[in-house]
């Protein structure tokens, strides 16, 4: 169920696709989220009894109607389930925590985080650690989204107060800057919060973003047959290249790097020809 809630497995047939969608209890929606996998656990366990579900006719469709109208929750919470805004340095990796704050007897999380894969690359997906026993799956299969669908055992809950629940693992381009934002919408995993008897919650949801230190600009001055290169110290660390043209090719050249102050300094020497330099991320 929490591969198929996670997209990484799909239903065979319409039979198990109507035995999977067993949340809310005898009305099926059509969807397979968080709250289903909670109940199928509860299933498991003997917690719930096992519940006869129709096969959809037009009274079965009219009440799907209404549970896709109503608005998202049927339990008060109050929470907030909120991607991190972190800073980040370019080329390093970077972990991005997701929280929930609030609420006192939340079981199960789904949500899908986006992401530019230019600038950033996913490495992993982790148990935060307030749900260091829960089962995760997560799919990274459509560039720039992941998809995460995690689950406490049947029966347990978050405790009320702030909890780390997943954690993010990226690896920062040498070119990433600014600030990389983080969405939470609904196309890989639907954006759910259930509670241990697999009721959907009413729930917030927060984006967040990566922050890398601008771009720096560079001064150059002339300096007895070489050149100075001056830029910000603490923007990162960069390696200089060179090209007889602004569009290359560029490669390594040789600079004696020394802090000045508040900057960086890099003595590179002349060609007597036209030269260009880039600084580049690493």
């Amino acid at each position: 169920m929490g591969r198929m809630v996670a997209g990484l497995d799909v239903p065979t047939n319409s039979d198990e696709m109507l035995r999977a969608d067993c949340a809310p209890r005898g009305a099926p929606d059509g969807e397979l989220t968080v709250a289903d996998w909670v109940q199928a656990g509860r299933y498991a366990l003997g917690l719930d009894p096992l519940t006869l579900v129709p096969t959809p006719n037009s009274e079965v469709q009219a009440a799907t109607a209404q549970l896709k109208a109503r608005p998202l929750g049927q339990t008060a919470s109050a929470g907030i389930l909120a991607v991190g805004s972190v800073s980040g340095q370019r080329g390093q990796p970077v972990s991005v925590p997701v929280q929930f704050i609030g609420g006192t007897n939340e079981n199960a999380i789904g949500l899908t985080v986006n992401y530019n894969p230019a600038l950033l690359k996913l490495t992993g997906v982790t148990r935060g650690t307030n749900m260091s026993g829960a089962q995760l799956n997560f799919n990274a299969t459509v560039a720039g989204k992941v998809g995460v669908a995690l689950a406490l055992s049947p029966g347990q809950s978050l405790a009320a107060g702030t909890n780390q629940v997943l954690v993010l693992q990226f690896t920062a381009t040498t070119n990433a800057v600014n600030t990389v934002p983080l969405t939470v919408d609904d196309s890989v995993v639907k954006r759910e919060v259930a509670d241990k008897t697999a009721e959907v919650l009413s729930v917030s949801y927060v984006s967040g973003a990566v922050i890398f230190p601008a771009a720096p600009t560079v001064q150059i001055a002339q300096q007895k047959g070489a050149f100075l290169l001056t830029w910000p110290l603490g923007l990162g660390t960069y390696q200089v290249l060179t090209a007889s043209t602004p569009t290359g090719p560029w490669l390594p050249m040789a600079a004696a790097l020394s802090t000045n102050g508040n900057n960086i300094d890099a003595l590179v020497p002349g060609t007597n020809q036209q030269q260009y330099f880039l600084l580049q991320g690493q």
